[in-house]
């Protein structure tokens, strides 16, 4: 509280222009913040200027009458001044609060963190012993910082610009992610640059196309193993158009699935041939890692081939039967 105390006297007398604000707005402003200027000012070792703006502040009665302090101009400009400074200090501890809460709710429920003064801490609550923010993983450590931007620079940005925000989390995180952080940004517009299919299907209507000349596709190899890594098979069609198609199977059989369509990885465009010679590919990616086989499938149409009696047969293409 004394620290507290020294800062509100420093930036409030370091701030002392003119100040905008009615005689109304003061004394409703007086009302509002007297007892916590009053704990803070009168907290700790105490000078003439302080103990006399907390003689003041007593005097102000419910009306906020306070007829000496009301005549000081500079007076006023420091009381208010302070009040800002204070105000700005419990934006402060509400943001530390929030950021412990949303946190935990991820880290939870064996261990927690605490965020103190001088320090944050790491507890867990079947001991009584505290550990240093270091001995979060990796993935923890990355969304605590994440999370600190979000929830002390929400209010604050128009815009903010994330790459690869999934690294380290679980599916479930992952799902969560982007709605908490539009809801800690709620005036921002927030850019994504992600890898995650639970992330893309989770936001798919705000999916931007890369487009080819951007230089900026997935080889197939890198996309199967992302569905492995993020635990969400990946379903490749013949083009843009199917995906919202499958989407929509998917979502009616509760599937956790990714769509893509074939021209969006590198090296295919779109067709059925192209989703073929993948799935090519992919036979040479399951031979050096058979976990691959049940993380990747692709879908084409029968068209005239199959009057030509030369349907593909190959593991992990699915051929409709109309």
């Amino acid at each position: 509280m004394e620290e507290l105390k020294l800062c509100l006297m420093i930036d409030a007398c370091d701030s002392l222009d003119d100040i905008d604000i009615t005689d109304e707005e003061y004394y409703e402003l007086l009302l509002k913040n007297k007892d916590r200027l009053i704990l803070a000012l009168s907290s700790g070792s105490t000078n003439t200027l302080s103990e006399r703006i907390v003689q003041i502040l007593k005097s102000v009665d419910e009306y906020g009458d306070a007829t000496e302090n009301g005549e000081s101009p500079l007076l006023k400009k420091l009381i208010v001044n302070m009040s800002n400074e204070l105000n700005k200090e419990s934006e402060y501890i509400q943001a530390v609060n929030k950021l412990e809460k949303i946190f935990n709710d991820y880290i939870g429920p064996e261990k927690y963190i605490q965020i103190t003064e001088d320090r944050g801490i790491v507890k867990f609550h079947s001991s009584d012993e505290t550990h240093k923010i270091g001995a979060l993983s990796s993935g923890e450590r990355h969304l605590l910082v994440l999370l600190t931007i979000f929830v002390i620079e929400g209010n604050r940005r128009n815009l903010f610009m994330v790459d690869e925000p999934e690294i380290s989390l679980n599916l479930i995180w992952q799902r969560k992610l982007l709605p908490l952080l539009s809801e800690l940004a709620p005036n921002a517009e927030i850019i994504v640059a992600s890898h995650s299919p639970s992330i893309a299907k989770e936001n798919s209507n705000y999916l931007v196309e890369l487009r080819e000349d951007m230089g900026m596709k997935n080889d197939l190899e890198e996309t199967v193993i992302a569905a492995m890594m993020c635990n969400q098979p990946v379903i490749l069609v013949e083009g843009q158009d199917d995906i919202k198609f499958y989407d929509n199977i998917a979502t009616l059989e509760g599937l956790s699935v990714g769509v893509q369509a074939i021209e969006n990885i590198a090296d295919y465009s779109e067709g059925c041939e192209q989703v073929c010679n993948a799935m090519d590919e992919v036979e040479t990616l399951i031979q050096n890692d058979n976990r691959l086989k049940k993380y990747v499938m692709g879908i084409i149409d029968r068209d005239v081939r199959q009057f030509l009696n030369n349907l593909p047969s190959k593991n992990n293409l699915l051929v409709l039967k109309y």
